[in-house]
C-alpha cells in the first residue's frame, strides 16, 4: 500500500467513525460540554433566587443563610464526584468518558434547578415515590420533601403535638419555594414525629405528620405572635382524633461570646471517649467530638428549658460542614454526685439510640 493510499484509508475510517468531523458538526464532547455550561447557568440563577427567599425568611439569623450557601457548595462537590462514578459505570472509562461526565452533570443540574425552583421532587427519590398518588383531600407532601439530604438549616421551636404528648422541640426546615419539612421530639419516651408540608398561603402551613411510615395527622397551622414571639398553632386531625399543636420559635442565633468548653465522658451512644459542650449566654449550645478514625462531629443546639437539651449532630461533606446526621434529646440528672445528660439520638433511618454523657460536679 502506498503512503498516500494508507493516509486516505485512515481518514476514511476516521470519518466513518466520527461523521461530525466530515460535516463540520460539533463532536459529542463539545455538545455535552455546551449543554453542561447551559445547565450550570440555569442552576446558578435558581440558586440565587432560592437564596433570596432565605434572606427574606431568615432576617433574624444570618447564619441560616450562610449554611444554605455552604450546603449548596457541598452539593456541587458531591455532583462532581457522583458524575465521575456514574459516567464510569456507563462508559467503562473509554474515550467517551469525558463527554459522559458532562452529560451526567447536566442531568443532575437540571434536576437540582427544578428542585430549587419547586417544580419537582428531589432527584434522589425513586420514580415510584415521585409518582405517588396524593391522599384524598390533600397532597402527599412527604413524597417530594421527605428524603432529600439534611443540607438545609433547621429553625428550632418549643411546643407540643397533641394533648397526650409531653412538650418538646420542633426542628423545622424551610426548604424554599413553599416546601416545609420538620421533626418533633417529645420529652421523655423515645419518639419521633416527622412533619411534611407546604407554605402556599401567607401565614399558614398545611402539613402531614408521620410516625414511622404511618400518617397520623394532617391539617393547617397558622402563624401569630405571642408576647412578641412567633408561633405556629392549629388543630390537626387523624383517625377521628384531634391533635392540638403549637410551636413557639426559640432563639436561633449564637451570641458573640466565648463560653467555657466542658469535657464530658461518653457513657453510651457516641463513638468517642469524650465530647465537649459549651453553654452560651442565650442558652444556645455548641460542642463536638472526634471519632476513633479521627473524623470530627459537630454538636449544636439549645438548652431550651432547665434540665432539657436538644442537639443536632452534623458531619462534614468534603471540606464543608453541611449534613445533619442525627437529632438528640437529653435530660439532665444527678447520679451519685455526677452530672449526667441522658436521652436518645434519633437517626434518619428511624432508629433511636440511647445516649448519655457525664462529668463530676
Amino acid at each position: 500500500m502506498t503512503k498516500k493510499l494508507y493516509v486516505a484509508t485512515c481518514f476514511a475510517v476516521l470519518f466513518a467513525v466520527y461523521p461530525g468531523i466530515v460535516h463540520g458538526e460539533k463532536n459529542w464532547r463539545e455538545e455535552a460540554y455546551e449543554e453542561f455550561e447551559k445547565t450550570n447557568k440555569e442552576l446558578e440563577a435558581a440558586y440565587r433566587k432560592a437564596r433570596q427567599v432565605h434572606v427574606r425568611e431568615y432576617t433574624e439569623d444570618s447564619s441560616l443563610v450562610k449554611n444554605f450557601t455552604v450546603a449548596h457548595k457541598a452539593w456541587l462537590k458531591w455532583r462532581d464526584a457522583e458524575a465521575e462514578v456514574k459516567a464510569y459505570e456507563q462508559s467503562g472509562g473509554g474515550h467517551t468518558h469525558g463527554a459522559t461526565v458532562y452529560e451526567v452533570m447536566a442531568g443532575m443540574n437540571k434536576a437540582r434547578t427544578r428542585f430549587l425552583l419547586g417544580q419537582q421532587p428531589e432527584q434522589n427519590l425513586s420514580e415510584e415515590e415521585q409518582e405517588c398518588e396524593p391522599t384524598e383531600g390533600a397532597p402527599e407532601y412527604a413524597s417530594y420533601v421527605g428524603d432529600r439530604l439534611m443540607d438545609e438549616p433547621f429553625t428550632l421551636y418549643r411546643g407540643h403535638f397533641g394533648l397526650s404528648e409531653a412538650g418538646g422541640v420542633f426542628a423545622i426546615q424551610w426548604l424554599g419555594n413553599e416546601k416545609v419539612r420538620g421533626f418533633f421530639y417529645p420529652e421523655g419516651k423515645p419518639s419521633e414525629y416527622r412533619f411534611y408540608g407546604v407554605n402556599e398561603k401567607q401565614g399558614m402551613i398545611s402539613v402531614h405528620v408521620y410516625k414511622g411510615e404511618e400518617l397520623v395527622a394532617w391539617g393547617d397551622l397558622h402563624k401569630s405572635k405571642v408576647k412578641g414571639k412567633l408561633q405556629w398553632a392549629g388543630k390537626l386531625s387523624g383517625d377521628g382524633q384531634t391533635y392540638s399543636t403549637s410551636m413557639i420559635k426559640l432563639d436561633n442565633t449564637y451570641p458573640r461570646d466565648n463560653p467555657k468548653k466542658t469535657s464530658y465522658k461518653v457513657l453510651a451512644g457516641f463513638p468517642a471517649k469524650s465530647i465537649t459542650i459549651a453553654f452560651h449566654a442565650n442558652d444556645r449550645v455548641s460542642g463536638g467530638y472526634l471519632t476513633p478514625d479521627g473524623d470530627e462531629a459537630n454538636l449544636s443546639g439549645i438548652n431550651y428549658r432547665k434540665g432539657r437539651m436538644y442537639l443536632q449532630e452534623s458531619g462534614f461533606y468534603g471540606d464543608n460542614e453541611a449534613i445533619v446526621g442525627a437529632h438528640i434529646m437529653l435530660e439532665k440528672r444527678i447520679v451519685k454526685g455526677a452530672i449526667v445528660w441522658q436521652g436518645f439520638k434519633y437517626l434518619f433511618n428511624g432508629d433511636a439510640i440511647p445516649v448519655s454523657i457525664g462529668r463530676r460536679r
